[in-house]
């Protein structure tokens, strides 16, 4: 109750200011006022924690994915490390919102089971693991990737030009791909690495490997972080930037 009253007060605040400002016509003031109660819903509302698989650790994740902006959309294969927190571990829960399929998934060299849901998916196991065991799943998915918060993974535009952008805060990288979304388990390392257009450059967490021209349009972009990070602190953006060297 108190935090719906919270809510209340915020946007009703909000509203009094946009409305207040000069020179903006009808349709701004709405778009303004929109965006406002959107930002909040997702602030408030909308970043709920996850399901939380508190039985593992995650040690690495790996996103290998292509990125098309016509149209939008998003495939590839997330690999993912991870050390057994519990003894007789044969299942695990994953985050992922349902706009996303999981078309395979492997855990070793074995394609195991999947029951996927709305925000998480359940993955059997290729057998029971104990107490410190580690083991090594590789999520096949695709689709077009959902928004919520303060804008987890984003289609937009600037100057007529695509731009992708994600900030997936606190609780969004689910929205765009399959993880334990929860910002207490952070992996030791991470790499990403992303497939689009030529005429794009991207930009993502740490240090960039290296640029791949593959001859059809596409180039791969492979950025390497190698310092402990949290599921919603890793990021990409996607648009014609300008690229400065000085070394």
């Amino acid at each position: 109750m108190a935090r719906t009253f919270i809510f209340c007060i915020l946007i009703i605040t909000n509203i009094s200011f946009l409305v207040s400002q000069e020179p903006f016509n009808g349709d701004d003031e709405k778009l303004l006022i929109k965006q406002e109660i959107e930002r909040y819903k997702g602030r408030f509302f909308q970043q709920q924690s996850t399901l939380a698989e508190d039985r593992i650790d995650v040690t690495y994740y790996k996103l290998d994915i292509t990125v098309t902006t016509s149209p939008q959309y998003i495939s590839g294969v997330v690999t993912m490390d991870a050390v057994a927190l519990v003894n007789g571990l044969s299942s695990i829960t994953l985050d992922l919102m349902n706009s996303l399929s999981v078309d395979s998934c492997f855990v070793g060299s074995v394609e195991v089971g999947v029951v996927q849901g709305a925000s998480s998916f359940n993955v059997t196991l290729d057998r029971t693991y104990n107490l410190g065991e580690s083991f090594r799943a590789e999520i096949y998915y695709q689709g077009i990737p959902g928004s919520s918060g303060f804008g987890s993974f984003e289609f937009s535009s600037h100057a007529g030009t695509p731009w992708v952008w994600s900030l997936s805060e606190p609780y969004g990288a689910k929205d765009w791909w399959p993880c334990k979304d929860h910002p207490m388990d952070k992996a030791d390392s991470a790499e990403i690495v992303v497939t689009c257009d030529s005429e794009y450059k991207v930009g993502s967490n740490g240090k960039l490997l290296g640029v791949t021209d593959n001859g059809n349009g596409t180039s791969t972009h492979h950025w390497k972080e190698s310092f402990p990070i949290s599921t919603y602190l890793i990021s990409i953006a996607i648009t014609n930037y300008a690229e400065f060297s000085n070394w």
